[in-house]
């Protein structure tokens, strides 16, 4: 009788420890995932930063997010916070180009704490996730738009901040139109920014009496190019052709406004970052091309684009 008042004493306290202790064990493993995606005023990183969510939160892990708003001084003050934090991983947009990416990431690096890289090149990091792989991407968006308009007359480009992710897209529209001699193609930075796209393509329409088409590094400056292009009256003489599929673009496509957009889903960008950061913590293996370039080599994963315009546009965007 004793032996089993005895053991009813010592089951519950031992069964007490053991999930004491699995609780400390689960507390001590919690992931921390550190992640910045520029800025929240631009539907993409919005996009990114809720599919960064959604995975994070299916496998129980922190997310802490910031926004370094394009500036790497910020930036680097925000990976000397993460580091400081003791996070795991971190998941960043590059404010920069490449190369001082590495300095700007240099707190994680020095404690061990492994980056991935999102959207543009950053030396030091494990690997970078690319939605689009700009330089191609660019060659597809301006090989649709002489499909469109043939291959003479005036082309604006409008370009975004200039570091990796701009100049890239840039190159590949370059890449295209510098193969037809009666193509006059004109480019101006518009910052990324809806209103300065709008300035911009109002200066442009002043300045040329016919534009045929305007190739646009983001959709953000692409809204503004055809709001100017409305207001003006000219529309329907001028074909304009975005980059990243944000809602508010499918919605002009469909209005017959925005003639096209080069989609990129953000949203699947940010779920990757966060499944490719649980197989690095985990030394699993994962699937990715080696790039050289002349800031140094990247392992790169790029996930698939599409162009969306009005004959295909309801049947991948119904609602």
């Amino acid at each position: 009788m004793k032996k089993y008042l005895i053991l009813l004493l010592i089951v519950p306290i031992a069964i007490s420890m053991i999930l004491t202790m699995v609780a400390e064990t689960t507390a001590a493993e919690k992931i921390t995932v550190g992640i910045d995606v520029k800025t929240l005023d631009n539907e993409y990183f919005v996009n990114v930063l809720n599919g960064a969510k959604e995975e994070c939160k299916k496998r129980g892990w922190d997310l802490i997010d910031v926004q370094c708003a394009n500036d790497p001084d910020l930036q680097q003050k925000i990976m000397g916070d993460f580091a400081a934090k003791g996070v795991d991983i971190v998941v960043t947009l590059c404010s920069t180009d490449p190369k001082t990416m590495q300095s700007v990431i240099s707190p994680l690096t020095e404690k061990k704490i492994p980056v991935v890289g999102l959207d543009s090149g950053v030396l030091g990091s494990v690997v970078t996730i690319y939605a689009c792989d700009d330089i191609p991407g660019g060659e597809q968006q301006a090989q649709w738009l002489l499909d469109k308009i043939g291959t003479k007359g005036n082309i604006i480009y409008l370009e975004g901040i200039p570091q990796s992710t701009a100049v890239n897209r840039l190159t590949g529209n370059m890449n295209i139109y510098s193969k037809y001699p009666d193509l006059k193609v004109t480019t101006q930075i518009a910052n990324w920014d809806m209103e300065e796209g709008m300035i911009v393509m109002e200066n442009m329409l002043q300045r040329f009496t016919k534009i045929d088409g305007v190739s646009v590094g983001n959709d953000t400056m692409a809204l503004g190019a055809v709001a100017a292009v409305e207001s003006a009256g000219r529309l329907n003489e001028v074909v304009i052709v975005g980059w990243d599929g944000i809602s508010e673009a499918i919605k002009s496509i469909k209005e017959g406004k925005l003639a096209a957009t080069l989609w990129a889903d953000s949203t699947q960008l940010g779920r990757e970052g966060i499944i490719i950061a649980e197989k690095i913590l985990n030394n699993e293996k994962f699937d990715y091309i080696v790039r050289k370039f002349d800031w140094g080599e990247e392992k790169a994963i790029i996930l698939q684009t599409k162009m969306i315009d009005k004959s295909n546009v309801n049947e991948l965007f119904p609602q």
